[in-house]
């Protein structure tokens, strides 16, 4: 790969990665029915609004699941792919289902792992109240942690859900790389 083919596949990683992140924070915010009235919660409807605004008139939403955003979340995976294809650093027709399946999940996943993070770090400020990711980040990550807790001993104030949360999603990780690649 050559120079200006790093620096285009560098540009078109990072911004289909960054949007894709974003409207699939959306669907899983909306499938957690998180506070929408928050600002972050805003921040995305206003970014993420051009692209699902006109799919929703095509596509209906399947009870909580936003399937226009699904749609767009993989539409912009798929397009990412063939813009890597264009430029010559990856073969669309070989990878497409891998790429975008596989790299939905993966998204997905990490998605998870920071919100863990940040509830992690927000436990150890005090003033972390006042920010509005906290709740955003709870919100997120409640159903994933609920069902670890009612199976956790009780250890008084440490909470080792979180690291067993942490441990099956990098779990998670690692399956989906050997299925997809």
């Amino acid at each position: 790969m050559n120079m200006l083919q790093e620096i285009l596949s560098l540009l078109i990683n990072t911004a289909f990665s960054i949007y894709a992140s974003l409207l699939l924070i959306r669907v899983l915010l909306g499938l957690v029915r998180a506070n929408f009235h928050n600002p972050i919660s805003q921040f995305l409807v206003k970014a993420t609004n051009p692209v699902i605004k006109p799919l929703r008139r095509f596509i209906p939403s399947i009870g909580k699941i936003d399937t226009g955003a699904v749609v767009a979340v993989l539409a912009c995976k798929t397009i990412q792919l063939l813009l890597l294809t264009i430029i010559g650093v990856s073969s669309f027709a070989q990878e497409l289902i891998p790429y975008v399946i596989g790299g939905t999940l993966k998204l997905a996943v990490w998605v998870f792992l920071i919100a863990l993070i940040i509830q992690v770090i927000a436990s150890w400020i005090e003033t972390s109240n006042d920010n509005p990711i906290i709740p955003l980040a709870n919100s997120l990550t409640k159903p994933l942690l609920d069902p670890i807790r009612r199976h956790m001993p009780d250890t008084g104030m440490i909470d080792l859900s979180v690291l067993v949360a942490m441990v099956l999603l990098n779990i998670a990780l690692i399956v989906i790389a050997s299925v997809f690649g």
